[in-house]
């Protein structure tokens, strides 16, 4: 099934991009992870992966041309497939501008349209917007709510911070886009959503609206017929549904978006309520399927009990689950379960009172033999086993570290090349900057500086391949690996061989700090084309990092120690430290790869060198 290729949301103020170009054209084929087109802001130009692979069936938005947020730019599918536009078989084509990309989701609930019906509906006119879960990254598909700065009732103008999400990189305070009071708010705190999920309304007090199925808010022209009543504040109306139409073949009618995510989310189609035109199920139907309707503090005894909420039977307004319901249920399940069969059938037999049995855990049959004064027969201990291995799942940025380092690994051949420099003069200038400065200095910034000067002068360790194409790079983004508690991230300093060793170490400072409290933005930390890791902190003599990708080079500093070492035929000692470039071998041979670290060397030897490049 055709799966949709779309703009991606770069950055939190970011509304629209242009496409810059396309590493491939309709009918060549592309593997997941793949680069398959380039995108430009008005801030950075990035090169965006495909999260799926096939053959490309169309390219709607050609190269030069702008176009929204979540916009479709073209799709991808099996070799040969029809695309289905507006109910008709279309032939894959290179460039669809008969078929414009529109935004897939509508801001405003008041745009919603309704086809006629011979029931009388409610006005479905409404000033209300909603809030939905934006992208923070390339790679991000959900987030957490991590915190909401209002509460339903409250007001907010636009610019306003509205509330807080979490990804497994980073986590972002979001701004309102409108200003009006909170309706609703769906998606509580410490709750996931997807990506473009609606978490809430925010209109005129008593706004009467149409609005999606929760969570997501995809609504469209032909959507199912929606009915509309007079909500009070926080309640919505959800669309009506009728079940997916099954083909006789077993064959459930849904849009290629919506199959996507019920494969994700690991959803049987065929148990959705279709709202999309003739029983068609859309992405919406699978994001809203199973979702119940409850009371923060109900799904926070739940989470705390490990109760599903859908076995609850609801108390609250409007079927809404509350903390009562979830109590009770714990209750009366704790009450059912507290008694193991055996026993229960034993107490009556030996004449002892359940309820005297004073016991925190599930009464068992020794209990009962207990209570009955009849001693249990002793069983000889069986051979004691092994514990099992502690294990956690494999998720969040470890997951996505152990993804692209094995990409890295796989796909680009390392060499490594370690040269040993004289830092004398690299130290003593750090000493001279922090004394004509007055602030703090390291050798990490005349690192950088260094860095990002060669890579200037050899272009060819600043590109990076792309399908079939190198792609040579105007300026050094130079990434500097920042360690967490749980992984691993890496900032981006652009433009770095413009900057003085003052500003590089304002910014190594600023985005280490804001790394490790997670406030880094997704602009921060993509785009790079170089990256600098140091372990000499620790210690370390010697390693050989792996590439970050689509990078083509990384260097590895390590810790420097004093050494007795030869010079004018003198032993004498010397600050020396060990530096590591790893490379791909594709792009950059072991000669270019020497000379990129012998002008290093020279440069960190003899830093001044910098003043005259």
């Amino acid at each position: 099934m055709a799966s949709e290729i779309k703009m991606p949301q770069l950055g939190l103020t970011m509304t629209e991009g242009t496409v810059t170009r396309w590493f491939k054209t309709v009918g060549e084929a592309v593997a997941q992870g793949e680069v398959l087109f380039e995108v430009a802001t008005d801030k950075i130009t990035n090169q965006i992966e495909s999260t799926t692979t096939g053959t490309i069936l169309e390219i709607r938005v050609p190269e030069g041309q702008v176009a929204p947020v979540q916009a479709v730019l073209g799709m991808v599918g099996e070799a040969g497939e029809v695309l289905i536009v507006d109910g008709t078989s279309a032939p894959a084509v290179n460039v669809g501008l008969a078929v414009p990309a529109a935004a897939p989701v509508v801001e405003k609930a008041s745009e919603a349209k309704t086809e006629p019906s011979g029931a009388p509906v409610a006005p479905t006119q409404v000033s209300a917007s909603e809030i939905k879960m934006p992208q923070l990254g390339l790679t991000m598909t959900e987030g957490t709510v991590t915190r909401w700065f209002k509460a339903v009732g409250d007001t907010v103008t636009h610019g306003e911070v509205l509330f807080e999400v979490a990804t497994d990189k980073i986590t972002n305070q979001v701004e309102s886009t409108a200003t009006g009071t909170i309706l609703e708010i769906k998606v509580h705190e410490g709750q996931v959503a997807p990506v473009q999920a609606l978490l809430g309304l925010v209109g005129e007090m008593g706004a009467v609206g149409a609005v999606a199925t929760v969570p997501a808010a995809i609504v469209t022209e032909k959507s199912a017929p929606v009915v509309a009543a007079t909500v009070p504040v926080a309640t919505a109306v959800v669309a009506t549904g009728v079940p997916a139409t099954i083909g006789s073949d077993g064959w459930v009618k849904a849009s290629p978006s919506a199959r996507k995510r019920a494969q994700e989310m690991n959803i049987d189609l065929a148990k959705v309520t279709a709202t999309g035109p003739e029983g068609r199920v859309v992405e919406a139907d699978v994001l809203g399927f199973g979702w119940v309707k409850a009371s923060p503090a109900a799904r926070k005894a739940a989470k705390d009990r490990k109760i599903e909420l859908a076995e609850v039977v609801p108390t609250g307004p409007e079927g809404r689950v509350v903390e009562r319901d979830v109590l009770a249920y714990s209750e009366n399940k704790a009450r059912t379960s507290k008694t193991s069969p055996l026993a229960a059938k034993m107490a009556p037999e030996l004449g002892v009172d359940l309820s005297a049995i004073d016991k925190d855990g599930r009464i068992m049959k020794a209990d009962i033999l207990a209570a009955a004064k009849i001693p249990a027969v002793t069983v000889p201990a069986a051979a004691s086993v092994p514990a099992l291995p502690k294990t956690k799942p494999l998720v969040g940025m470890r997951k996505v570290i152990a993804e692209r380092m094995q990409q890295s690994w796989n796909v680009a051949p390392h060499v490594h090349l370690t040269v040993e420099i004289d830092m004398t003069n690299a130290l003593a200038l750090k000493e001279q900057l922090a004394k004509a400065s007055g602030e703090k200095a390291s050798v990490t910034e005349i690192i950088i500086k260094c860095a990002a000067q060669v890579l200037t002068e050899m272009p060819v360790v600043n590109a990076n391949i792309v399908g079939k194409q190198i792609v040579f790079h105007d300026s050094a983004a130079v990434g500097v690996a920042v360690s967490l508690d749980d992984g691993l991230i890496v900032p981006v300093i652009r433009e770095a061989e413009k900057k003085s060793l003052r500003e590089i170490r304002a910014a190594v400072v600023d985005l280490g700090s804001r790394a490790r409290s997670g406030r880094l933005l997704p602009d921060e930390i993509s785009g790079g084309t170089f990256t600098v890791t140091n372990l000499g902190m620790f210690g370390t003599d010697h390693f050989t990092p792996i590439i970050n990708p689509p990078e083509s080079a990384i260097l590895a500093v390590c810790r420097t120690v004093d050494k007795p070492v030869v010079m004018n035929g003198q032993i004498v000692v010397r600050p020396m430290c060990n530096c590591v470039l790893g490379f791909d071998h594709r792009l950059v041979d072991g000669a270019v790869g020497a000379k990129y670290m012998a002008r290093f060397r020279e440069l960190m030897e003899n830093p001044l060198l910098l003043l005259i490049g």
